[in-house]
């Protein structure tokens, strides 16, 4: 796993970022990082509560390391007396100790005179920040102290880099951001220093002295103190025109890579990262990637950083327009200014590269793939040659690294307005757009514009380019009907990067038909997929690898994705074959997620298999509804679990609409199952007079089947209705009657349902012994079957009947149980449901103001999964709830209401 902290703090578990919950539980993390030794646990209260906290500050600290561990895996996070410990497993690592480990390298890189070495370590260093350290912390006690810590460690950084970066002779890069790093930290002397030194060697000695001067007045005006005397005596030294202060001298002949047209915006660990590897051992690095990533502009840009290292500097060939594999050599030759008369060309560039000390940048490799044998006769002939390619695909030779090139990371849905602005992909848009003469905010609007383009940096560039006559939002609109608004108006950009749409095409044209078609059948797959995905629409691995290979899909851990810019051409090659083999398999996966509820199969994991193919799902529903309705029903009823456990009741109940009303009076098996499914969102969502109708209507299907057990699913659920609308006898006799053919039948799992709802009945009409004596027995038959999401809910129940007879610890002890397992398998609004038991348990004891987070609580849940309590209950929550804020008084009740929104501290509070 990826520790980091700076920038806001995530881990990353082979590419994919793991929830670390609220930010209390965050600040937990950053600590335990922070101390690698243990952590006493008053010293994780004063940074979370401060010196006042709250008396349930140990059972929340309870709670948020079981989130942890739950989220890191146990042994990650070690329990040593009263104290916590993080113990990274093998191969974690954590960006805060690489940080570090890259500064000591940079520091005695410089001081051994390695100041190319240095520069590497120290861009890979400061690559490592990802915006302000902490970012989403800085508001929790004392780890603001420890964001401007890291802060002034960054800030050291940027000198160090200075510092090589003049021994390198690159007074121009140190001019270039020491303008921003003295905006924003006026006061640095060193920074101060190597803006004089740069300034004079640039051959501006009344500016650097002009520099003193506004140093001196600013210290003086501001802090009311004078320049240290190592700043004097530079001045002096300036004045003097001292020697000591020329720049070094660089080696002539060198030759130089194109200057780019425009500068390279992000990349800084890529840049820092190609440029080491070049300077070490490795002589061949490839650039692989997607059209439109931008390989061609980090070849540049890592050409530019070495052209002064290397004694011959740079030569950069643009292989384009070159087809023929046959016709390198000669391009090669013309590019190094050997004679094209030599009967034997290639020993005519050996013989020039000889003893040379060269980069040799060869764009677009993809044209001339077959020629790869040629550039491993080069290596071999030149031992001072070193060999940048960029190409979609790698060059297969011994020796070669293939750095991926990917899009530029785009800010998350919802993210802080700092993250959007330190986002590489913003910047990228923005100082394009800024360039057309627009000016261009940096909002949400502008990062929801860069997720839609993937980061693509061809793409932002093209999508940049209409600023001129379009703002952000009118331009994602429009791109939602059309890619190719993504054209470039510049003369000279290369037709194949004039569109977007004529680069991915180019791309495609060097695919052989086997390829074509594995990329048109993963066309099929919205979000991704895993390898058996793959093999379930008809892509073996051999194409898959070579769809990898040619950059047109990216693995990302265990997954394999097509960026949504690519992703519509493999669409429009997609047939109805793998359409319904995607189908299909979504069906298994939610049959086996439906099977695991009665106690077959792991049912936590195959909830997050099922919820993490949610985009595949939601593509292939609305496929099936235009071409498949009957599919269309299995895969809206299996899948069931998924929509209500993990809060997606609502967007579950959309789907059963459009597929009920797709399918008509046709598949009446099917049907009721979706109409029975249909009742329960309505229920959830608090309308019964809808509930009923699914209800009634699939029991008079059931019985115009005949068939018992859809029979006695629809007295079951029309029983239900019935005691929402506090019908109590009429809700018995039909729960009754469902129990007897569930019993006869031998379905245990559907009768335990009824014998909860007989006990929910029970309990209503005051007969609490018969209500918890019925839920017993539910919860008897749940534990024989292994069925922990019906545990949850009888778990709850009992604890309701316990509250009702006034044994509130009896009560807390199987909500706590009941909030556990609930909490396991991300069933939240079981957990809402508990939260309203607690807060009538404490109302009972008089702790108003615990009632009131409680029932926040429980709203906020219920809010969010679009869900609510129906019929009596609702009402009776309603009522206590106002019955608090009479007792309370408007201004305590929202306060406290606004405490409870915290599910976290509600949570721990059960389980204290």
């Amino acid at each position: 796993m990826e520790f980091r902290i700076l920038g806001p703090v995530e881990v990353a578990d082979e590419g994919r970022l793991v929830p670390l919950g609220a930010p209390k539980q965050r600040a937990v993390l950053v600590e335990l990082l922070r101390d690698r030794g243990a952590v006493p646990r008053e010293r994780l209260i004063a940074t979370l509560w401060g010196e006042e906290p709250p008396r349930s500050a140990v059972g929340s600290l309870q709670v948020y390391v079981h989130g942890l561990r739950r989220a890191l895996g146990d042994d990650r996070v070690e329990t040593v007396g009263s104290a916590y410990r993080f113990r990274p497993a093998p191969g974690d690592t954590v960006d805060v100790e690489e940080f570090t480990r890259l500064l000591t390298r940079a520091r005695g890189a410089v001081a051994d005179t390695r100041a190319a070495e240095a520069v590497t370590a120290v861009d890979a260093a400061l690559a490592l920040f990802r915006g302000a350290a902490l970012a989403d912390l800085t508001d929790q006690g004392e780890l603001a102290g420890f964001a401007r810590e890291l802060e002034e460690r960054r800030a050291e950084a940027y000198e160090l880099r200075n510092d090589a970066w003049l021994a390198l002779g690159r007074h121009d890069l140190v001019l270039e951001w020491s303008e921003r790093l003295i905006a924003a930290q006026p006061f640095r002397e060193r920074l101060r220093a190597q803006q004089m030194l740069a300034l004079y060697r640039d051959g501006r000695q009344a500016d650097a002295l002009a520099a003193y001067r506004t140093a001196r007045e600013i210290w003086a005006d501001e802090l009311g103190i004078e320049p240290t005397q190592a700043l004097r005596d530079l001045e002096r030294a300036v004045l003097q025109h001292d020697p000591e202060l020329a720049a070094p001298q660089a080696s002539g002949g060198r030759r130089r890579a194109p200057a780019p047209p425009t500068e390279l915006v992000g990349r800084g660990l890529e840049l820092a990262s190609v440029s080491a590897l070049l300077r070490s051992q490795t002589r061949l690095v490839t650039l692989v990637g997607p059209g439109g990533t931008g390989k061609t502009r980090l070849a540049l840009a890592v050409a530019g950083e070495l052209e002064l290292e290397l004694r011959d500097g740079v030569v950069f060939v643009d292989l384009s327009a070159v087809t023929d594999p046959a016709q390198l050599p000669a391009v090669v030759a013309h590019s190094l200014e050997v004679g094209l008369d030599s009967a034997d060309i290639h020993g005519a560039i050996a013989e020039r590269l000889g003893g040379s000390e060269l980069l040799l940048v060869l764009d677009n490799f993809e044209q001339v793939a077959d020629a790869a044998p040629d550039v491993a006769a080069l290596l071999a002939a030149a031992p001072g040659l070193r060999v940048l390619a960029t190409s979609r695909t790698p060059l297969r030779l011994s020796g070669e690294h293939e750095y991926p090139v990917q899009p530029l990371p785009v800010p998350r849905p919802g993210a802080a307005a700092d993250e959007i602005a330190t986002s590489e992909a913003v910047q990228l848009f923005v100082a394009r757009a800024r360039a057309t003469g627009s000016d261009v905010a940096v909002d949400e609007t502008v990062a929801e514009l860069c997720r839609r383009l993937d980061g693509l940096p061809l793409a932002l560039e093209l999508a940049a380019a209409q600023s001129k006559l379009l703002a952000p939002a009118e331009i994602a609109v429009r791109l939602e009907r059309d890619l190719s608004l993504l054209t470039s108006r510049a003369r000279d950009v290369p037709a194949r990067q004039s569109t977007l749409a004529a680069t991915i095409e180019w791309s495609l044209g060097l695919l052989d038909d086997a390829t074509e078609r594995a990329f048109g059948r993963f066309g099929v797959f919205v979000g991704g997929c895993s390898i058996d995905g793959a093999a379930r629409v008809g892509i073996d691995l051999s194409a898959l690898g070579s769809l990898v290979d040619r950059s047109l899909v990216q693995r990302r851990g265990n997954r394999f994705t097509m960026l949504e810019t690519v992703r519509p051409f493999a669409a429009e090659r997609t047939d109805d074959d793998a359409r319904t083999s995607h189908a299909e398999w979504l069906l298994e996966l939610a049959r086996a997620t439906d099977a695991a509820g009665n106690g077959d199969g792991d049912l936590p994991a195959l909830l997050d298999t099922l919820e993490l193919e949610l985009d595949n799902l939601r593509a292939a529903l609305q496929w099936t509804i235009a071409a498949d309705v009957e599919l269309a029903l299995q895969l809206i009823v299996w899948s069931r679990p998924l929509w209500e456990i993990r809060g997606r009741l609502r967007e579950g109940a959309q789907w059963l609409d459009d597929v009920l009303a797709a399918a008509g009076d046709d598949w009446p098996k099917w049907r009721a199952q979706a109409l029975g499914f249909a009742g329960t969102a309505a229920l959830r969502r608090g309308a019964v007079d809808d509930a009923e109708g699914y209800w009634q209507t699939m029991l008079d299907l059931a019985l115009e089947l005949g068939e018992p057990e859809a029979i006695a699913r629809g007295y079951s659920d029309v029983g239900t209705a019935a005691a929402a609308r506090g019908d109590w006898e009429r809700s018995r006799e039909l729960l009754e009657r469902a129990a007897e053919l569930f019993r006869e039948l031998g379905e245990k799992k559907r009768l335990s349902v009824v014998l909860a709802n007989l006990g929910h009945v029970a309990g209503a009409v005051g007969d609490l012994d018969a209500g918890t004596e019925y839920t017993l027995e539910s919860l008897a038959l749940d534990r024989e079957r292994g069925d922990i999401q019906r545990q949850a809910i009888s778990l709850n129940n009992l604890g309701d009947f316990a509250a009702g007879r006034g044994e509130h610890d009896e009560a807390r002890r199987w909500l706590a149980e009941c909030t556990e397992i609930a909490m396991q398998i991300g069933y939240r609004e079981v957990i809402a449901h508990a939260l309203v038991t607690l807060a009538r348990v404490a109302k009972a004891e008089g702790d108003a103001a615990q009632a009131t987070r409680f029932a926040a609580a429980a709203d906020g849940v219920f809010a969010a999964n679009g869900t609510e309590l129906p019929g009596v209950e609702g009402e009776q929550f309603a009522a206590m709830k106002q019955q608090l804020r009479e007792q309370l008084g408007d201004e305590d009740y929202e306060a406290l209401r606004e405490e409870g929104a915290d599910l976290d501290s509600a949570l721990a509070t059960i389980s204290a």
